[in-house]
């Protein structure tokens, strides 16, 4: 099982909103607690607490969720929310606790996906919804550097992320129905060598799938990269692909 060690990452994590601020997610984020008239919303992988904040600023009654201290420590700072560390697959709050129950860009860190979606369909109040944000590096389409010059990455993420039909079968499974796939945002970037050098885009703290990789692959994959911009003094590196939304509600 790939694993990656955020409280290690932790402090460098949102470097990463530097170089994007994910208007997709937050449109998608936003419409869906607005859709639902969510007035109480659970994030399971929270992380540091970006879309907490979102939440926070839609005027919801937050509440916070995940596996590295590391990450919640810096997701507590200026949130008062309910912010907890545990297991996705044994989540400490009560039945119909929430109205709503979000997963942005961290279900692929779950070990037990199917068990996890039913820890929230549990917490889940009768008439609620859930929303999952993620890659699907199944439908083999789009492009990325990453997968180019780190084909170990694109490896790893065939087994940490399920296809959205796979999302999909498991979310009628725990008992969620009426499920609809999007696209949460599209990613469309064309940036140098040397920017990406500049900005840490290359830092293997900047990205899982890069932080996913043993330190060989990694060094590795720099010295693809080195070669690749030895030989084309305008290297340019590129990414065109989507991360998608699935979201399903819990019948009354």
């Amino acid at each position: 099982m790939y694993k990656v060690d955020y409280n290690a990452i932790a402090s460098e994590y949102n470097q990463r909103y530097k170089v994007s601020d994910y208007a997709g997610f937050q449109k998608t984020i936003t419409d869906f607690v607005r859709r639902h008239n969510a007035s109480k919303v659970l994030e399971v992988g929270c992380g540091t607490g970006r879309w907490l904040r979102l939440l926070k600023e839609l005027g919801c009654e937050y509440a916070g969720f995940d596996y590295s201290s590391g990450m919640l420590a810096i997701a507590r700072e200026g949130l008062d929310g309910d912010i907890r560390e545990g297991s996705a697959e044994a989540l400490p709050w009560g039945d119909a606790s929430f109205d709503c129950v979000q997963i942005c860009n961290a279900f692929h860190h779950f070990p037990e996906k199917e068990a996890a979606l039913r820890e929230a369909c549990r917490v889940t109040k009768p008439g609620g919804a859930i929303l999952l944000i993620g890659l699907d590096p199944h439908e083999a389409s789009g492009k990325w550097f990453i997968y180019d010059y780190f084909p170990e990455s694109y490896k790893a993420d065939l087994v940490r992320y399920p296809s959205r039909a796979q999302q999909v079968e498991w979310l009628g499974s725990v008992g969620f129905e009426d499920p609809v796939v999007g696209v949460a945002e599209t990613v469309d970037f064309d940036v140098s060598y040397e920017d990406a050098l500049k900005h840490g885009i290359l830092n293997q703290s900047f990205t899982s799938q890069l932080t996913v990789l043993t330190d060989e692959e990694y060094a590795a994959g720099i010295e693809r990269l080195r070669q690749a911009a030895e030989a084309d003094g305008d290297l340019r590196l590129k990414g065109d692909f989507s991360f998608y939304s699935v979201e399903a509600r819990k019948p009354t």
